[in-house]
């Protein structure tokens, strides 16, 4: 009697063993198949980040250039300033070059208030940009967090349907 219980308890264990054995290497793929999905979401993150930063060092080569332009305006306003001064005993001597150079001036603030329109609407475009690309950032972390909850969620019934298995087989 003691060996068919011998024989009966081998074979349910070998059974036992057999299935769980099947369970966990179910369980493993179910792991390995999200952790493949989760590198390409990685790879996802990484490449907007890139093209983040990409942007990120175009929109500081257009502001330094902005900069630059903004000090050459302004020497050449120094400039034009510096000119008008020492041309003002000359001025009172003939209207022709008053008006000549009123009308300069003229065309020159409107080049610049030209320029100041073209700038404000670059940097509007620039922040909404920025926006979106932090919008974009901000929704993938948020995905990857929910699939890593998923993911948390899932290992928890796996390792609970084990634990009870385990309980039970014993």
């Amino acid at each position: 009697m003691d060996e068919q219980l011998a024989t009966e308890l081998d074979r349910r264990f070998d059974h036992l063993h057999h299935e769980m054995g099947s369970k966990f290497q179910n369980v493993h793929q179910r792991i390995d198949d999200n952790s493949q999905k989760i590198e390409a979401n990685s790879q996802k993150v990484e490449e907007n980040g890139r093209k983040i930063e990409a942007n990120s060092r175009k929109i500081e080569e257009s502001s330094r250039k902005i900069d630059e332009h903004r000090t050459e305006t302004s020497q050449r306003f120094d400039a034009l300033d510096q000119r008008l001064d020492g041309m003002d005993a000359r001025i009172r001597h003939t209207n022709v070059v008053v008006e000549d150079l009123r009308s300069d001036v003229q065309v020159i603030a409107e080049g610049v208030s030209g320029l100041n329109h073209k700038l404000d609407r670059f940097i509007e475009d620039s922040e909404t940009k920025r926006q979106e690309d932090r919008a974009l950032m901000v929704a993938g972390f948020k995905a990857l967090n929910e699939r890593d909850d998923d993911l948390d969620r899932r290992l928890r019934r796996v390792e609970a349907i084990v634990v009870r298995a385990d309980f039970t087989g014993t």
